[in-house]
């Protein structure tokens, strides 16, 4: 089995009405890093490249700002190849 990691620009949708409105995080992907053969060296290539762009993205605004116009990302990893976007179905409000 492989692991992939790749890179999303996340952002939000509106999840619906209930209990005052509700949102779930969204993300595409932008590309892919790097394959590996085992989780755990997936992990630590996904952990370097999430903290460089934490110091990379520190001035940007936070996803869940209201005035959030996009441009944050976040490696991912995956086993086997990675969605086209997340969440691949809708989540609904229980």
């Amino acid at each position: 089995m492989s692991f992939t990691i790749a890179f999303y620009e996340i952002g939000l949708a509106y999840g619906g009405p209930e209990e005052g409105s509700w949102w779930y995080e969204t993300g595409e992907i932008v590309r892919l890093i790097s394959i590996t053969r085992t989780e755990g060296a997936a992990l630590a290539i996904a952990s370097r490249a999430n903290r460089l762009l934490d110091r990379v993205q520190r001035h940007h605004r936070p996803v869940h700002a209201a005035a959030y116009d996009g441009g944050r990302f976040r490696a991912l990893v995956f086993a086997g190849p990675p969605p086209a976007s997340f969440p691949v179905e809708r989540p609904t409000y229980s």
